[in-house]
């Protein structure tokens, strides 16, 4: 049998997603690969053929929320058979970087969206200075593009600034929190066992919207569990329309959950929303601990 793959968006080994991945699988015996988009990791996913493929996608920042393009991507894959089955949290600090360290120099700049959003009290002098701040595929592309131009500055991580041979135009990190972390979640063809402290994500993507009251109705079915997150997702081209994720503090095989979940699917709000996976919860402290000290 052919050694695992694991997707992660790249370009290199010098995006937040690498080191997900990496802290993830540490120990196994996998094969590292990177992709451009969340889309493509999704579909390596779920078009696996003789080689087994696991993915890895950033999901929600400490900072700047939930991913809602990589949300989506993994609901439109989980019809293929993609679920997730694993989360991870890595810290993520932020540095402007170019070639000379100089501000003189810079007269563009490039990042992931997020990574700008999460950067956004710090960029006030180059906003001042008529520095555009624009968007592209990571981190680590961007870095990459400004390794190849002197005009080009980037934000990314320390692991980009060593990679790629740049330098700080500010010495420290310039994230808005010093605390800040990304969560992302794994992908497999695979449901995680329970690990008797679990989450289980769904996607209420079918509320009869002519109905009053039908999300607060849909939450009522999971009231004798934890919510971890509900988060509105945009629906593309349907103005002001909205799809939702939760995080329910329980695992799919759960009595509790499935007598919930058979409940919302009988209630005729919404008709079979689909549980996108079940995985060991590490961003909530079990009862009595003072802090999630359990990220994987």
């Amino acid at each position: 049998m052919s050694i695992p793959i694991v997707r992660y968006l790249g370009p290199d080994v010098a995006t937040f997603g690498y080191l997900a991945a990496e802290k993830f699988f540490k120990g196994q015996d996998v094969k590292f690969e990177d992709a451009a988009t969340h889309d493509e990791i999704c579909r390596a996913v779920s078009y696996q053929d003789e080689e087994k493929v696991y993915g890895v996608v950033a999901v929600e920042n400490r900072i700047d929320g939930i991913v809602p393009e990589s949300v989506r991507a993994v609901r439109d894959a989980h019809d293929c058979g993609v679920n997730v089955f694993g989360e991870v949290v890595v810290p993520v600090q932020l540095y402007l970087l170019n070639q000379s360290g100089r501000i003189a120099d810079i007269q563009r700049v490039f990042s992931h969206p997020k990574a700008i959003n999460q950067c956004g009290s710090h960029l006030r002098e180059l906003y001042e200075r008529k520095i555009p701040v624009l968007p592209t595929d990571s981190t680590a592309k961007a870095a990459e593009m400004a390794r190849d131009d002197p005009t080009i500055a980037a934000i990314a991580s320390e692991r980009a600034e060593r990679l790629f041979g740049l330098k700080r135009v500010v010495p420290e990190s310039i994230v808005d929190d010093k605390d800040n972390v990304t969560r992302f979640w794994i992908l497999g063809q695979e449901y995680a066992k329970p690990t008797g402290w679990d989450k289980t994500a769904i996607f209420l993507d079918d509320l009869i919207r002519d109905a009053h009251g039908v999300l607060a109705q849909a939450l009522t079915f999971f009231s004798q569990m934890s919510l971890a997150v509900i988060y509105p997702i945009p629906v593309p081209k349907h103005e002001w329309e909205y799809t939702f994720l939760i995080e329910v503090c329980a695992h799919k095989s759960e009595k509790r959950f499935q007598e919930a979940y058979q409940r919302l699917k009988g209630s005729a709000i919404s008709r079979n929303p689909p549980i996108l996976g079940s995985y060991h919860n590490v961003t909530i402290p079990r009862p009595g601990e003072a802090t999630a000290t359990t990220y994987h």
